[in-house]
């Protein structure tokens, strides 16, 4: 039983024998009451249905990890380039964090800057009228559609409102062409302008 592989020390709280008494040491490493807790609780939110949720279950999966990293380095593992890698990846964005989270902390938005914020970068549900054509489609068919692009191009800037009326519509209809469809109203999400680059506003007839 994996139990046998860790010292477990009993330590009565009640009476404050100790604050944060050691539940389980493996080959040298310590194992407290505190971090099984947290593990446990971890364990408790994200469990699944078919998974022992004890807290005997929780302390295995602590003895099990202790056990495996120590057998990982054993090997060598941590020193692969591929893992020195994540390492350091882990611990650049440890101090970027360390760095930022105190100048976030000192961000203060309430309701006007939220409201000043929307009122100048407005958002726009967004939607296309896709074309589609074959996988390898003739040279034919791929003027039918830039034709057919161009014709709808031009009718949508001419009424930009009737966009939805020209969704159905070619929705409705199919090209001449067997190999073309036009799939109309796929909708693209909320697009906001702030996010949208200079050419992109220009085409579509909005200052920056």
């Amino acid at each position: 039983m994996k139990w046998i592989l860790a010292l477990i020390t009993i330590c009565f709280l009640n009476i404050g024998f100790c604050a944060d008494p050691i539940v389980a040491e493996v080959e040298g490493t310590t194992i407290r009451k505190s971090t099984l807790m947290e593990y446990h609780k971890q364990n408790l939110n994200f469990v699944q249905s078919n998974k022992d949720t004890s807290i005997e279950a929780s302390l295995n999966d602590l003895i099990d990890r202790a056990i495996g990293i120590k057998k990982a380095k054993a090997a060598g593992v941590h020193k692969r380039p591929e893992v020195v890698k994540k390492m350091n990846d882990i611990i650049y964005h440890a101090h970027v964090s360390d760095v930022l989270t105190p100048k976030l902390k000192k961000i203060s938005v309430n309701d006007n800057d939220i409201k000043n914020y929307y009122k100048k970068y407005p958002e726009y549900k967004t939607s296309q009228i896709l074309l589609r054509l074959r996988t390898i489609p003739s040279s034919e068919e791929v003027a039918d559609a830039v034709k057919l692009a161009n014709e709808i191009y031009e009718a949508a800037k001419k009424n930009p409102k009737d966009f939805a009326k020209l969704a159905q519509q070619y929705r409705a209809t199919r090209n001449s062409t067997p190999s073309l469809t036009a799939t109309t109203n796929q909708q693209m999400g909320v697009l906001s302008l702030n996010l949208r680059s200079k050419k992109d506003l220009e085409l579509i007839n909005i200052k920056p």
